[in-house]
């Protein structure tokens, strides 16, 4: 709960700051085959119908594999390449290996740790 307030106080912030275009990238990722997770998709879907209220254009993404992750990233890559504000938001798992933390999408294999770059999504990706 207190993230949450957190990211709403910062969005009001950048909104009373920007007259510029906003946009939002949400996504929730929650039905795990291996350690599921209850609150992502809520999460997700509450932080993206709150940034809509306040004018943010939202790329919201619930459940999604790779490859659909990898698909939100770059449509929402396009969207802030001439400016504006972007606010990318994911609940979900997530790992670090090596110092670089990844995004964990449905589907992603976790057996081997020489894997996950090649399975998971880099945060600095986004």
């Amino acid at each position: 709960m207190y993230r949450l307030l957190t990211i709403l106080m910062f969005v009001f912030y950048v909104g009373l700051v920007s007259a510029q275009p906003r946009h939002a990238l949400v996504i929730g990722n929650g039905s795990y085959k291996t350690a599921p997770l209850t609150n992502p998709v809520n999460d997700a879907r509450d932080i993206a119908r709150t940034l809509r209220k306040i004018g943010f254009d939202v790329i919201e993404k619930k459940n999604v594999n790779r490859k659909q992750m990898r698909g939100a990233v770059r449509k929402f890559k396009d969207k802030i390449k001439n400016g504006g504000v972007g606010l990318f938001y994911f609940a979900g798992h997530g790992v670090q290996v090596n110092g670089i933390n990844y995004l964990v999408p449905i589907g992603a294999d976790m057996s081997q740790e020489y894997e996950v770059s090649t399975d998971k999504l880099a945060l600095l990706a986004v």
